[in-house]
């Protein structure tokens, strides 16, 4: 949350007792504080030479008992590549049974028409099935590391051989002889290419 001059952070009740493991690019959420969520041509630009932290605390506003411990706080402007792990574990560490990302919302086709039906949460999308094994490709040629390889071959192992039906998997067929992985996998298939 962004207000006046300060952030906060919430790491929501379930972080409780549990060690945390926090990376945050500031100008990035001082940028989305200032946007506001406003239309992109009336955002103001924050030049990041222009960022200075002048302090950091860090408190347990909760009511539950348990207490707060913080170890190691470091403040660096170079943490990409402990972002990019921590996104790659937690697609390791959220990797379903289907060895997929399943999509947690529904999916509403244009209102005017009726053809396709909503998707309703639990569905996956082939494009985020291929954005999620990118990833853990990435990590993998990076360290050699056996459990993003592991977790590429589950990615692999079920939902790019099953229809898009009943939120099993991604894959249609296109003029009944061309294999199409869909984005979007509704029946009739839709057969989306590019996002549009």
């Amino acid at each position: 949350m962004f207000q006046e001059n300060h952030i906060f952070y919430g790491l929501g009740y379930k972080s409780q007792g549990d060690w945390q493991h926090i990376i945050r690019d500031i100008g990035v959420d001082i940028q989305k504080g200032v946007s506001g969520g406003g239309s992109k041509k009336k955002q103001q630009k924050v030049p990041r030479s222009k960022l200075i932290l002048e302090s950091l605390s860090i408190s347990n506003v909760n009511s539950f008992d348990a207490p707060l411990l913080v170890d190691n706080v470091t403040l660096s402007s170079t943490e990409h590549m402990p972002q990019f792990f921590q996104a790659v574990d937690w697609f390791v560490d959220n990797q379903d049974s289907q060895g997929g990302w399943p999509i947690p919302v529904s999916r509403k086709f244009n209102q005017a028409s009726n053809f396709y039906p909503t998707l309703r949460p639990g569905w996956y999308s082939a494009m985020g099935q291929g954005h999620g094994l990118s990833l853990l490709a990435r990590a993998y040629a990076l360290t050699k590391d056996s459990k993003y390889a592991s977790a590429c071959e589950k990615a692999l192992r079920t939902i790019f051989d099953h229809p898009g039906t009943e939120n099993l998997g991604v894959r249609a067929i296109f003029m009944d002889e061309y294999v199409w992985y869909e984005e979007y996998p509704t029946t009739p298939s839709s057969f989306v290419l590019n996002g549009n």
